[in-house]
């Protein structure tokens, strides 16, 4: 085939089709409208005692709880989750990253249900025990007044 004359356009050269980079960044990541978990399923895990058996969290099966123990960074109690949650909030990390590293740690140990429902119970409880930290992100609703109306004890 003979080069084209100098100076003669040149058509564009064909690039595979990709989805937009916002397609591919909403398709993952923590999104509080993923969660699976009711209203009375939320009432009853912020309105628990933390035991430490990590299959209290709502979401972490025993299958989840294997993954979790496994391979490097192990973690066996519910405490050993919150402080990973809490460990992952560095300065300047608003609430939004926040739950993302979480919801991309629980995807890299290899949990592979239920993690924003697993981030937004975490986030929500860490909420109350530190003073309303995440909550209003974490929920699906801003706010849920018949949630709180159950909360109180």
């Amino acid at each position: 085939r003979a080069a084209p004359a100098p100076g003669t356009p040149q058509p564009a050269p064909r690039r595979a089709a990709t989805p937009p980079l916002d397609a591919m960044a909403a398709a993952e990541g923590y999104d509080p409208t993923r969660s699976q978990l009711n209203g009375d399923q939320m009432a009853d895990w912020l309105r628990a005692p933390i035991t430490g058996e990590i299959t209290e969290v709502p979401g972490i099966g025993p299958k989840a709880a294997e993954r979790l123990a496994a391979g490097e960074d192990p973690v066996t109690t519910t405490f050993q989750l919150f402080g990973k949650y809490l460990m992952l909030k560095d300065a300047g990390v608003d609430c939004v990253e926040h739950c993302n590293r979480f919801w991309y740690w629980l995807k890299h140990k290899g949990v592979t249900s239920h993690r924003s429902g697993i981030v937004r119970c975490i986030a929500e409880k860490a909420g109350y025990m530190y003073d309303g930290y995440c909550r209003a992100f974490c929920r699906t609703l801003p706010a849920n007044p018949a949630l709180t109306a159950r909360l109180q004890v």
